[in-house]
């Protein structure tokens, strides 16, 4: 039977005084409508490195049927959602050329199932994407339409936005030149303007979401990698301790500096890359306005945020500094002595505490954090030899000795890695090399993530005074938690549990990437053959070909399925402002489909907490940061702009 076709759905919005046009998505059932309202401009940019202002003027009617630009982003044989997820190289996936333009990028996506009453207003789930100097909240990876519809599948529907800002050179630069004429225009702080871009959105959401559906009063960020790095400096600004604008947060594999540069340092690193294109540009702000946004995408510019004495709030240092980290794992080992003893548990908490503790401060938001672990499934491996894959026992001896200023700490961390010659040492050459690589992977992996990561959750810990902070692993083989998450890609043939062949969908893009055909391989559900009824010119430059968002079929259980729906009505559930699981265990997300709360102990296993206190902490998370950045560039110091997460690349 031909499913039926819809009109374009019409949004009127009385506090914007227009009409949105949006789309129909094509995840949607005659049960379940899913209506998408994409490239929404929230946000101008008056001159390139300035902050942004809030938009909120449009003209009667406003068509959102197509993706807005993206910022400026340097061109790359591999797509990002390739560098990200490590796709296959023979893995067709939906393709869409997004426009580029600096001063049209401040855009969102928003998601929502048709419908929505005014009351209750929905839970908003605010995606910040990750990918460092690239990367889009329109990537097909983020499409909102899966989990929107598992949501009201679940009696829990949520609307998702998904963002847009600026990144790279165009999102985090500073200097002292830049803040003097950043101060000259009324703007406090300098460089961040990614993070600004970010509130901008939140502010907008704030503002104008609930003739969308959503409720204002209920939105939760969440990002990975990159992304998920900002939502922690989202979490530590001075500005959301005066205005929030979130109530929940959602931490994923974040790739957190604990030293991020001061105006100065930032200022140095900025005038060296601009003297690539002209000496004089780093001191002359007009003239650096004037610059090719395509020469300057060139440069890359490797830092996130800058400490500007405005981003952050005070104390944030807090979050990183060793002695509370210390502290922290004290009184965690006291903690679990007196449960087993059986003290610290007869005694109740007075209601008084227990009402405190249970109402944070509203810049104390409630959250998940955790990261997906390091290992990889070998079909996710570029073909070529990666950097890592260059260092030698020797080489790694020097390096770490240089940056550690110190051969015996360098020794301890060789040894505890297994990467002393003794110990990687093999008859093969090949397996030697894979040895290192798989060693020094965990290494970078530990050192700018897994430890980073613990140590961000210990101090949410101790500030929310032990509550309010649900810790996670994701330890699925071949897949990520943004995938399950999302729920658009393909997923490798390990996680399903299958060998050989199984159902997909293949993908062929034309060179533009605007138009796609769709093959099945196998027999799809109902919901993959639906038809959303748009019109042909609806797969033109700047928006996908709708008919691409089926995901794969499968006629049992899958450990990527288990995964997927723990994860996917955890998260869901959290942004209602329920506990995902119990605050003082662990949630594990696999191996092999396994899913549920676990204890501390079974975490401190899977992370090698010993080996973090015992090796890693004595250096400070800025000298280990700092391994890990140099042992991802490889041997020859030139590093690729991406730091390797596990199966991710940020």
């Amino acid at each position: 039977m031909a499913a039926p076709t819809h009109p374009s759905p019409q949004l009127v919005h009385s506090s914007l005084r227009t009409t949105f046009t949006g789309v129909i998505h094509p995840k949607s059932t005659p049960d379940c409508s899913i209506h998408q309202y994409r490239g929404i401009k929230y946000a101008s940019i008056p001159a390139r490195f300035r902050q942004s202002v809030l938009f909120n003027s449009y003209p009667e009617g406003t068509d959102v049927t197509r993706f807005g630009p993206i910022c400026p982003q340097r061109p790359a044989n591999k797509t990002v959602e390739d560098e990200l997820f490590g796709t296959p190289a023979d893995d067709t996936v939906p393709f869409c050329k997004m426009q580029q333009d600096e001063f049209e990028c401040l855009n969102m996506n928003i998601t929502c199932p048709a419908g929505v009453p005014t009351t209750p207003l929905l839970p908003v789930m605010v995606w910040i994407h990750g990918g460092g100097e690239r990367g889009s909240g329109s990537s097909w990876a983020y499409d909102g339409g899966a989990i929107v519809k598992k949501s009201a599948e679940l009696g829990k529907p949520i609307i998702l936005v998904t963002i847009n800002y600026r990144i790279g050179l165009f999102g985090f630069a500073a200097s002292p030149a830049l803040r003097d004429d950043n101060e000259a225009a009324g703007d406090v702080g300098v460089g961040n303007y990614g993070l600004h871009d970010q509130r901008q959105a939140l502010t907008w959401i704030r503002n104008y979401i609930g003739e969308f559906g959503g409720a204002a009063s209920s939105v939760t960020i969440f990002g990975s990698s990159t992304g998920a790095s900002d939502v922690v400096s989202h979490l530590l600004s001075s500005r959301n301790s005066t205005t929030p604008l979130f109530h929940r947060a959602i931490v994923q594999s974040p790739v957190i500096d604990p030293s991020p540069p001061n105006v100065y340092a930032a200022g140095s690193m900025m005038s060296r890359l601009l003297c690539r294109i002209n000496s004089s540009l780093s001191g002359d702000i007009d003239t650096l306005r004037k610059v090719n946004p395509d020469d300057l995408v060139n440069l890359s510019w490797q830092t996130r945020v800058t400490d500007d004495g405005a981003w952050f709030k005070d104390g944030w240092k807090t979050w990183f500094e060793d002695e509370g980290y210390t502290n922290g794992n004290r009184r965690r080992s006291r903690s679990r002595a007196s449960q087993r003893s059986g003290s610290g548990s007869a005694r109740p908490r007075s209601k008084s505490r227990s009402r405190a503790s249970s109402r944070p401060p509203s810049d104390q938001q409630p959250m998940i954090i955790g990261d997906s672990s390091p290992s990889f499934a070998p079909e996710y491996l570029p073909a070529e030899v990666s950097l890592m894959s260059m260092w030698t026992a020797p080489l790694l001896n020097r390096r770490l000795k240089a940056v550690c200023q110190s051969l015996a700490k360098a020794s301890r961390i060789l040894r505890a890695y297994e990467l002393d010659s003794s110990q990687i040492s093999a008859e093969d050459e090949e397996e030697e090399i894979f040895k290192i690589e798989e060693r020094v992977r965990q290494l970078v992996h530990d050192a700018r993530v897994g430890w980073p990561t613990d140590r961000a959750a210990e101090a949410a810990v101790r500030d929310r005074g032990g509550r309010g902070v649900w810790r996670y692993v994701f330890d699925e083989e071949g897949v990520e938690d943004v995938r399950c998450f999302f729920d658009c890609a393909k997923v490798s043939a390990i996680s399903l549990g299958l060998s050989g062949s199984y159902g997909q969908k293949m993908y062929e893009s034309d060179e533009m990437g605007g138009t796609y055909s769709e093959e099945e391989v196998s027999s799809s559900s109902s919901e993959d053959s639906f038809d959303d009824g748009m019109d042909d010119n609806d797969s033109a430059f700047g928006s996908y070909d709708d008919d691409v968002w089926g995901t794969s079929s499968y006629t049992c259980a899958s450990p990527y399925q288990l995964v997927r729906d723990a994860l996917q009505s955890r998260w869901i559930s959290f942004s209602y402002g329920e506990s995902p699981w119990n605050e003082h265990g662990v949630y594990v997300f696999g191996p092999e489909g396994e899913t549920g709360e676990r204890s501390t102990r079974i975490f401190e296993g899977r992370r090698r907490k010993d080996l973090w206190s015992e090796t890693l902490a004595p250096l400070g998370m800025t000298t280990v940061w700092k391994v890990g950045v140099e042992l991802e560039r490889g041997p020859t110091g030139v590093g690729m702009g991406v730091a390797v997460v596990g199966n991710m690349k940020v």
